[in-house]
């Protein structure tokens, strides 16, 4: 899924969001035990966008049927002025198919968080060639290269199990932004 942050001058923090998993007859599809999933999105700047993704379906018992449709919920925010969530961009990102399963993905980071930041996160969601979306990924922390400096670097990162799904390498997006530890850290510092 993708949040949108509607707010032209507040950063959404602190948002979660609910994903239920349907039957084709609109019934519920149980995920590890659970009727509905939870994803927290820790910052969203004004304008801005973040992927939701990691929401997994697990193991399903043989009885259970597959999923055909989802119903997200979005819980509420926590709205801060700009002035405390600074900016952690990606931009001119590359992606390079390196197998079947896998591609790499070469991305600049903008990072205004004074002495850079220990901790991110990066959302990567796979679409097919007509827009719809197919899949996400979270890339594991210990692969993210991770601290980032403050300024301009540039980072890369391998995705995987691209293949299956019928996602199109040149339609990925790649979001990237700081994560609750890193928003709590700067406000700390301040």
């Amino acid at each position: 899924a993708i949040l949108q942050n509607t707010s032209a001058q507040r950063v959404a923090v602190w948002t979660s969001v609910f994903v239920r998993f349907l039957d084709g007859n609109g019934g519920t599809v149980r995920v590890l035990g659970k009727d509905e999933m939870q994803a927290n999105v820790p910052a969203v700047p004004p304008g801005g966008r973040m992927g939701v993704v990691g929401l997994e379906l697990g193991q399903r018992p043989d009885q259970q049927p597959l999923p055909v449709k989802i119903e997200v919920r979005v819980g509420p925010s926590t709205w801060w002025p700009v002035s405390r969530v600074k900016k952690l961009e990606a931009s001119d990102f590359k992606i390079t198919e390196e197998s079947a399963e896998n591609a790499s993905i070469s991305f600049a980071v903008n990072c205004e968080y004074v002495g850079g930041v220990d901790d991110a996160d990066v959302m990567v969601v796979l679409r097919d060639q007509s827009g719809k979306i197919v899949g996400g990924y979270q890339p594991v922390k210990s692969k993210l290269g991770l601290p980032w400096p403050s300024g301009r670097s540039q980072q890369k990162v391998l995705i995987g199990g691209v293949g299956g799904t019928g996602a199109v390498v040149e339609r990925t997006e790649l979001y990237v932004g700081p994560t609750s530890a890193a928003i709590r850290a700067a406000n700390e510092a301040s």
